[in-house]
């Protein structure tokens, strides 16, 4: 007597959906849990303690998925010895030649370099994907180049005002054609359009705070008479790609991609993602990592300068009251004098060996608290925070290049975007376990000049109640990039 085999079957519905349909009802039970996933911190959410479970299950009722989802699928099938075939509904997609930007990359001396030509050839073999290129690797110029080959109407997504400006400004000198702005007031859409991350969050009805991790936009609001032709805009785009990808929330990213119809979509990150496995819902709409070119690569090659990380111990302090969090960070950060005194000598240290130093801080009280004791120390700075304007911090950037000012304090909505080669030094303040920014914060000092071939970076060994172990995760992360140099002090203990 024959084996009866149970077959399944995959089907590509469209540009974001694809469905299995199977004979065999234990695979889909399965397959259910295996895309699936609790959020670290779901414990503490007001659903959970009302009784959901806290999973949060990607295969719909009747075996449904996000496109993105696909390669975990197939892999799932093949580990469980499942038989299945491939149904394809998609329209075929639409073919142009590609732009030619030789000319204009010749004009401005901007020749691809051998990473990000490999960056655009693995592109080009997915519909979909996560480049991860770390800070300082070219992604502005790597998107005008993935662009120029899809030759697609196209929407790239930043963060931010000075990203907003970047991108806006490379792509104008490199088409042959207006490039569409959408953000900070200005909604100009075209064939091919920079969009800021909020400004489209906002023209889709999400609120401010929930549109990035952690960040409030100080941009100026587009007309709410505009969000139609916005959403025209997204609907019209075939290319779609999300600069910093790793920072936007995943409620963003996915309310976007209701609104769109892709037939490509990719994301770039300069670091790794979150680490649990919320990450799925990224997968689902953007699709596996394609590509890594980390630091370490870039270092070797001298693309980049090596850091030299070194840790200073900030002396435990009896705290008050030391059980909520937030009460912590004030008292043994923002208002920490001996702290902030270690942070002023810090910084003059750097100064006086001829770094460059980008001081960040999260709180704006602590940045006040730091901006007095610099000028008292007689430093040459200047402060910026998210609420400044383009033009305040072009201005402040002019005046280092200038030699106006050597130093430059900066709330942590720096830690993207600031596109500043003469920096060479960095004073990490806030303290803070994200890997995400960690990296990113690195990243900021580590683009090269001629005369520039290392970075120093002071961060700081905090010895309190959440903060120690913060201190640890951050040097756990630097130690993820072997270009790294790191010194910890004695009171870490590393072994």
């Amino acid at each position: 007597m024959s084996e009866n085999i149970l077959t399944s079957k995959i089907i590509i519905l469209d540009n974001k959906k694809a469905q299995i349909i199977s004979e065999d009802p234990s695979l889909l039970r399965r397959l259910r849990v295996f895309l699936s996933f609790k959020m670290a911190g779901v414990e503490y959410t007001p659903a959970f303690k009302n009784g959901w479970s806290g999973i949060t299950y990607l295969l719909t009722k009747n075996n449904s998925f996000n496109l993105g989802l696909l390669e975990k699928v197939k892999g799932f099938l093949l580990k469980n010895k499942a038989e299945y075939t491939i149904q394809d509904k998609r329209k075929n997609k639409s073919l142009n030649e590609s732009i030619d930007l030789s000319v204009n990359l010749n004009k401005y001396n901007l020749i691809p370099r051998e990473h990000q030509l490999r960056i655009c050839n693995v592109v080009d073999l997915h519909d979909r994907g996560i480049v991860r290129a770390a800070t300082g690797a070219g992604k502005t110029l790597v998107t005008a180049l993935i662009t120029a080959k899809k030759n697609l109407p196209t929407i790239i997504y930043v963060i931010g005002l000075d990203l907003l400006d970047q991108f806006h400004k490379l792509f104008s000198k490199l088409f042959d054609e207006k490039i569409g702005y959408i953000g900070n007031g200005v909604c100009e859409p075209e064939r091919i359009t920079i969009a800021s991350i909020w400004t489209i969050g906002r023209s889709l009805s999400l609120d401010d705070k929930s549109i990035l991790d952690d960040e409030v936009s100080s941009e100026k609001e587009v007309d709410k008479s505009s969000f139609d032709k916005i959403k025209e805009c997204l609907l019209k785009a075939k290319l779609h790609i999300f600069d910093e990808s790793h920072v936007v929330t995943t409620n963003t990213i996915a309310e976007i991609y209701k609104a769109i119809d892709p037939q490509y979509i990719y994301g770039f990150s300069g670091t790794p993602f979150r680490g649990d496995n919320s990450d799925l819902l990224i997968n689902g709409i953007l699709g596996e990592q394609i590509i890594d070119v980390p630091a370490s690569e870039l270092i070797k090659k001298g693309l980049l300068a090596q850091p030299i990380i070194k840790f200073v111990a900030v002396p435990k302090k009896h705290l008050e009251n030391n059980s909520q969090y937030q009460s912590v960070y004030k008292e043994y950060i923002v208002e920490n004098d001996i702290r902030n005194n270690l942070i002023i000598k810090s910084v003059q240290m750097l100064l006086d060996k001829k770094y460059t130093p980008l001081v960040l801080f999260k709180q704006i009280k602590h940045g006040d608290i730091l901006l007095e004791k610099m000028q008292n120390a007689n430093m040459k700075c200047e402060m910026l925070h998210g609420n400044d304007s383009i033009e305040q911090r072009n201005k402040v950037k002019e005046m280092l290049v200038n030699g106006e000012i050597n130093v430059i304090l900066a709330s942590t909505i720096f830690d993207i975007g600031l596109d500043l080669p003469e920096l060479s030094g960095l004073v990490l303040c806030g303290g803070g376990n994200s890997n995400i920014r960690a990296l990113q914060r690195i990243g900021r000092i580590l683009r090269i000049i001629p005369g520039k071939t290392n970075a120093a970076v002071i961060d700081f060994f905090d010895q309190a109640k959440f903060l120690k172990k913060h201190s640890i995760a951050r040097y756990n992360i630097y130690t993820s990039e072997s270009g790294f140099k790191i010194l910890p002090c004695k009171e870490m203990k590393i072994e």
